[in-house]
């Protein structure tokens, strides 16, 4: 070993410019190496650098919002169905006798009352049965007494009264029944509704054995509600019906409040295998006059009403991949705050958990909102549905 390290010095002062070219390169690759690494740790302080620039920009960029305040309100548990208007008692008017329509004592359409005259028929030929048969009655009434007297002296035998007897009974029979017939003549409201379309004129003849309806009465107040519940609220529907009455409202196509007053009147026995529904009916009072049989409704049933829920606009409900949150506003920053939800009807959300009645949230906010951001309130009041 020694002999060639001997031999190497030996050559390097043999060529002295082959040792400063060796010295060279050497200094070139640890320049090299210097420059990457001052590269490199320059890079990674402009990260951090940058990195804290844009967290310390974010969080102190001042954002505006609008909030509202949480607060409590009665929350209904219901449930929406589609209904149909049916009359709590609907009568055809027919005559019970043939003749001519004398007179029409109503307009189509009017409201009447029970009793009221509604068609007057020519009552002519039954005034003239009438008096014929009392008369013949009178007649038979004078016979029957004399042969009461007559058989109690034996002149007659029991069986000549009884055949008397008989015939005064008929005659009597005959009597009721043409005043009846003539009492028919007069066709009056067998209950208070509302009048449909007329069928008929004065002048016409109408006969007992056509069944034809003179006119349709409707009994509008009250007025029942048909409507089919899904039988995955059959528990739900037992199970309130025990504890209360339950109410409904009735709204018209264009969502129009029509009736408040409604209740369940009638649960159906069965379920239906083909749709999977039971029949119920409300009973609605309808003093407003608004619903006609056969209208379509929208049905909203009413199981109970839970007091003093906490409740927020349905807008100010965001979603992550944790579950439902909302900004609370805190000392001027938004903080993500997690909530659990009771239920949601349109605008309204009811809360079961995470807020405080009296907390300030943003409903109104830019999408680059963080949490913890810095944000400035701009129109604030109690919370607002819309």
């Amino acid at each position: 070993m020694k002999g060639h390290a001997c031999v190497y010095r030996q050559r390097l002062i043999q060529f002295p410019g082959y040792a400063m070219i060796f010295d060279m390169k050497k200094r070139k690759a640890l320049g090299i190496i210097i420059v990457v690494g001052i590269l490199v740790v320059a890079m990674i302080i402009f990260r951090i650098v940058q990195s804290y620039y844009l967290s310390h920009r974010v969080h102190h960029t001042v954002l505006t919002v609008e909030t509202t305040t949480v607060s409590t309100s009665n929350s209904p548990i219901t449930v929406t169905a589609q209904g149909f208007v049916e009359a709590s008692h609907s009568v055809d008017v027919q005559s019970q006798v043939a003749g001519v329509i004398q007179h029409i004592g109503f307009n189509p359409g009017d409201t009447v009352q029970t009793g009221q005259l509604l068609f007057q028929l020519d009552p002519t030929t039954y005034q003239a049965n009438l008096a014929k048969d009392k008369a013949q009655y009178k007649m038979m009434k004078k016979e029957f007494l004399r042969y009461k007297a007559l058989l109690k002296k034996g002149y007659v035998s029991k069986e000549q009264f009884d055949q008397i007897k008989a015939q005064l009974i008929e005659n009597l029979n005959t009597v009721k029944l043409d005043q009846a017939q003539l009492n028919y003549t007069r066709i009056v409201a067998p209950l208070s509704g509302k009048t449909g379309n007329v069928t008929v004129k004065e002048g016409d003849l109408v006969n007992a054995s056509s069944n034809q309806a003179l006119v349709t009465i409707n009994q509008l107040s009250p007025v029942f509600i048909d409507f089919y519940l899904s039988q995955d609220d059959l528990s739900r529907l037992i199970k309130y019906k025990k504890e209360n009455v339950l109410r409904v409202e009735i709204y018209g196509p264009d969502k129009q409040l029509l009736s408040q007053e409604g209740v369940v009147s009638f649960i159906d026995n069965t379920v239906s295998t083909n749709t999977g529904t039971i029949l119920l009916k409300a009973s609605t009072p309808n003093t407003s006059g608004k619903l006609f049989p056969g209208e379509s409704v929208m049905v909203k049933l009413i199981f109970a009403v839970e007091k003093n829920v906490l409740v927020i606009p349905t807008r100010a409900v965001q979603v992550n991949q944790t579950g439902n949150y909302v900004y609370v506003i805190k000392n001027n920053r938004a903080v993500v705050t997690p909530v659990k939800i009771l239920r949601q009807e349109k605008k309204l959300t009811f809360i079961k958990s995470g807020l405080m009645n009296g907390d300030q949230i943003a409903v109104i906010f830019p999408p680059n909102l963080t949490d913890n951001a810095v944000v400035k309130v701009e129109g604030s009041g109690e919370h607002d549905p819309s």
